[in-house]
């Protein structure tokens, strides 16, 4: 065969591979910045441990065996667990597991002591000794009757703000206070942004029973599972969770769309424990968010909405806490938990194929947040249909110019 033909069709097949193998529209994207979500730094765990209750796991999930967590003093994660755009009150809480991060003021009120950076109970994967375990933009005062810990001896890490300090009773013995104007700058993230991205039509449905019980049930076949809810959580009696019919692997996200949040649940059953690290409960416009009830609460929770107030009286929150606007964490012994997100989530500008697809076959019908999000193309397409389109203008292409080669060479 001729040089110049062979020549083309490597080239040919080079750019074919090269649109066939491009990450398509629909690829999944985290939404959050770096520092927010997964673990990060090089001491994070293969998997998370079970939640632990004082010195032992409450319970067992698929984190990993006791084997596997006999190292877990090593453990470390650099990412932000806790994040309040707004000011941080505790207020007769215990602990907040992870690192804290405040772009206002950060106030301790109450007795005894309130923890940043580890616990007695969660994960026990903090961030490295040494490191910020609290960072406050504002003003950071803790009450007379209230103590802050930062850890205790090699465990230690240390707390920066950029305001005033106001902590007779902090334990500065063991943990480190910097002042630094600029404390909580490099945390800024537009989490409105990433909530109104996270938000899209229910692929599945959610019903409460009489006896409390909210059953949320997928489709059973989509990467990210939708979720919509409203008063099946806000109820006087508190809710019992069950997840059916989730991929395993998927994403699952339940949306709250009101004015105003309200979460009580008692528990649930091991099929919401171990969407722990892949489920998120998004409120993109809440100005009030109440989460209570007698149990732990998996999942991470992001607020969207900077004018909001979230109040956290639950006894276990295991799962980030993102919030825009004022934290408000209250109940004795009550403790936020480090455990990351790492479910995949669209990046704004972009729609699960599937969902798309769905949407098209008038099977579901696509939030207005998510129509604008489609290309702009007049009408959306899905990725298989581009796909073939492309195949065949390539093909063609590959037609004309071998047919011009053989010309050349003859």
């Amino acid at each position: 065969m001729p040089k110049s033909v062979l020549r083309l069709l490597s080239g040919t097949a080079a750019v074919s591979a090269g649109l066939l193998l491009a990450p398509s529209p629909a690829a999944a994207d985290t939404l959050f910045p770096e520092g927010f979500g997964v673990c990060t730094g090089d001491r994070c765990p293969d998997a998370y441990p079970a939640l632990h209750d004082g010195d032992e796991k409450k319970g067992e999930d698929d984190a990993g065996s006791e084997d596997e967590t006999d190292g877990e003093e090593a453990w470390a994660d650099d990412s932000v667990n806790v994040y309040a755009g707004g000011d941080f009150t505790a207020d007769g809480a215990a602990a907040a597991e992870g690192r804290v991060v405040v772009d206002g003021d950060f106030t301790v009120e109450g007795d005894g002591v309130y923890s940043v950076g580890t616990a007695e109970n969660g994960s026990h994967v903090g961030p490295a000794p040494g490191s910020d375990y609290l960072v406050v933009g504002g003003d950071l005062t803790v009450a007379e009757k209230k103590r802050l810990s930062a850890g205790e001896g090699e465990a230690a890490g240390s707390v920066s703000y950029g305001g005033e300090l106001e902590a007779e009773e902090a334990e500065k013995d063991s943990a480190e206070f910097v002042h630094a104007p600029d404390a909580a700058g490099e945390f800024n993230v537009d989490l409105a942004s990433i909530a109104k991205c996270a938000t899209d039509a229910a692929t599945g449905t959610v019903e409460r029973d009489e006896d409390g019980r909210v059953v949320f049930t997928g489709n059973g076949y989509s990467r990210v599972q939708y979720f919509t809810v409203d008063a099946e959580l806000s109820q006087k009696e508190a809710a019992s969770l069950s997840f059916e019919r989730i991929p395993a692997d998927a994403t699952v996200v339940v949306n709250h769309l009101g004015d105003s949040a309200s979460f009580n649940v008692a528990g649930g059953d091991e099929s919401w424990e171990g969407l722990r690290e892949r489920l998120m409960w998004n409120i993109p416009m809440a100005t009030e968010v109440a989460f209570r009830g007698d149990g732990e609460f998996f999942g991470t929770v992001l607020v969207g909405n900077a004018a909001s107030t979230s109040t956290v009286s639950v006894p276990g929150l295991s799962g980030r806490f993102y919030t825009a606007g004022n934290l408000v964490h209250k109940g004795e012994d009550a403790q936020f938990h480090a455990y990351p997100f790492e479910g995949e989530l669209p990046g704004c500008g972009m729609i699960p194929a599937e969902n798309t697809a769905l949407a098209e076959q008038g099977h579901i019908q696509l939030s207005e947040e998510a129509q604008e999000r489609l290309p702009k193309t007049g009408a959306s397409m899905p990725v298989w249909i581009a796909g073939g389109i492309g195949a065949a203008l390539v093909g063609g292409m590959a037609l004309f110019f071998f047919n011009r080669a053989l010309r050349q060479d003859s």
